[in-house]
């Protein structure tokens, strides 16, 4: 994926289980947190792509924060980019009931609590 991890027991490079969309909206949102998803302009546009990732049931949450792990963003940009995840999710929640889906499994948008694991968060 990002960092082409080997599978230790077949040797080969791990799958890219991203759509190809979340692949391109991803590195949009890794060009704008150039400076940590701070106010302004760089954090307007995440929100803005990450809506539209929720709205097209294409935010994974654990999927993107290991993205921008993985591609040199650190905990306190991280810890931004999970709140302004939150936030997009929160202001949806008025919307629409359907839930986030995640690389593991599907989470009800109002139990997420924290990036690191599916089973607190699922209902």
């Amino acid at each position: 994926m990002e960092v082409a991890a080997l599978n230790l027991i077949t040797g080969e490079p791990t799958e890219d289980i991203r759509h190809e969309a979340q692949r391109d909206e991803f590195e949009r949102i890794h060009f704008y947190g150039n400076n940590g998803w701070t106010s302004g302009f760089g954090n307007n546009q995440a929100r803005r792509i990450l809506m539209e990732l929720q709205g097209n049931s294409l935010l994974d949450r654990e999927l993107l924060l290991g993205c921008m792990l993985a591609k040199g963003h650190n905990g306190r940009a991280l810890s931004r980019l999970s709140e302004i995840i939150d936030s997009c999710v929160s202001s949806l929640t008025n919307r629409t009931t359907a839930p986030l889906p995640t690389s593991r499994g599907v989470v009800a948008l109002g139990s997420l609590r924290c990036a690191a694991c599916v089973q607190c968060h699922v209902a």
